[in-house]
């Protein structure tokens, strides 16, 4: 009886260790997880770099915006001009703003003040040496 359970426990241990996953299997399964990881890696990236050239495009149009007013004060652009010039840009402004997260928002809102500022800076100082 003592033969017959040792030689079933025996049995049984190498039935575990035969169908337990073998070093191929764990290599590979090793090289799936890390070229997972690796395209998850580029996935991230890419969202990153579409998100810094979203904030790029929403400020050059902020600056595009910018010098269209300038140029009015500066009576190089009419009225009828700029409004010409800025309605279609100010949708853009509008619509794209719905894309973004509220501090990419906050991030847009502190570079138009200070653009706004800027300008308001060298307008007043257009009209005093004018």
């Amino acid at each position: 009886m003592k033969k017959i359970l040792q030689l079933l426990l025996l049995a049984g241990l190498t039935s575990l260790i035969a169908c337990g996953p073998n070093s191929e299997k764990n290599a590979a399964n090793e090289k799936a997880k890390a070229d997972s990881i690796a395209v998850v890696k580029k996935i991230q990236d890419s969202i990153a770099n579409m998100e810094t050239m979203k904030m790029t495009l929403a400020k050059q149009w902020s600056d595009l915006m910018y010098s269209y007013i300038e140029q009015s004060e500066m009576k190089k652009l009419s009225k009828k001009q700029l409004d010409k010039l800025a309605a279609p840009l100010k949708v853009k402004q509008d619509s794209f703003r719905l894309t973004l997260s509220p501090a990419q928002i906050k991030e847009l809102d502190d570079y138009f003040q200070k653009k706004g500022n800027e300008m308001v800076d060298r307008l007043l100082e257009y009209r005093k040496n004018k």
